[in-house]
């Protein structure tokens, strides 16, 4: 089972580029402890995170995961790195650290440039219902447009523990402008939303932000 390392950064006034500097200078040592698919995301179109650095890094297992966390807190070039990030002179006002399980949800996975994200937190006795009706989401948001979609299950994750997270990826700010105007008016869309939105309705969404990625 895919395991996401997510890294949360609030950006200084002025620090930006110092702090998307970090990001990268910190990318090869990590592939070299055995992360992959490392990437880095920007808030942008979005509200709470707008401005603020994502960085995530996956893992083929909860094992491997943790082998990499080992050698990574004995890595002296990492430790500097970590060092820079949590001291005086560091480009972030704020940071955090949370891991997931990714959950299949049976539909293309494929990357774009514009990440949109909504966590969500199931209600009581209803967590393999989220699952259910997010393999519904994730389905009709390819079928509309999206290079792929997937799922995660926090576990790690401080506030935001036993919340579901799922990402939705376009190639453009105009494919996702596309594929929601195409959404709010499919009979596909209409009934996703009345299953999650009404009075049966198995979760709360807590949040949803867009993305963008940045080179490493």
């Amino acid at each position: 089972m895919t395991v996401i390392s997510t890294y949360l950064g609030q950006v200084r006034p002025g620090r930006f580029e110092d702090a998307v500097d970090m990001c990268r200078r910190v990318a090869k040592p990590l592939e070299r402890l055995g992360a992959h698919n490392l990437r880095l995301l920007r808030g942008a179109a979005s509200a709470d995170a707008y401005g603020g650095l994502v960085f995530t890094c996956e893992y083929e297992n909860n094992e491997l995961w943790g082998e990499s966390y080992d050698r990574m807190i004995a890595d002296d070039e990492l430790v500097s790195i970590i060092g820079e990030a949590d001291g005086e002179a560091s480009p972030y006002a704020g940071q955090s650290l949370v891991t997931g399980n990714e959950i299949p949800l049976g539909c293309p996975t494929g990357q774009g440039s514009i990440v949109q994200v909504t966590i969500s937190k199931p209600l009581p006795g209803r967590f393999q219902d989220c699952i259910d009706l997010s393999v519904k989401v994730g389905a009709v948001f390819t079928k509309l447009g999206a290079q792929g979609s997937r799922l995660f299950w926090m576990g790690a994750a401080g506030s935001q523990t036993n919340t579901i997270v799922l990402t939705a990826e376009y190639t453009s700010m105009k494919d996702l402008g596309k594929a929601a105007d195409a959404f709010m008016t499919s009979a596909d869309g209409q009934g996703i939303i009345d299953a999650a939105f009404g009075a049966e309705g198995p979760t709360t969404v807590l949040s949803q932000e867009i993305y963008q990625e940045l080179p490493l």
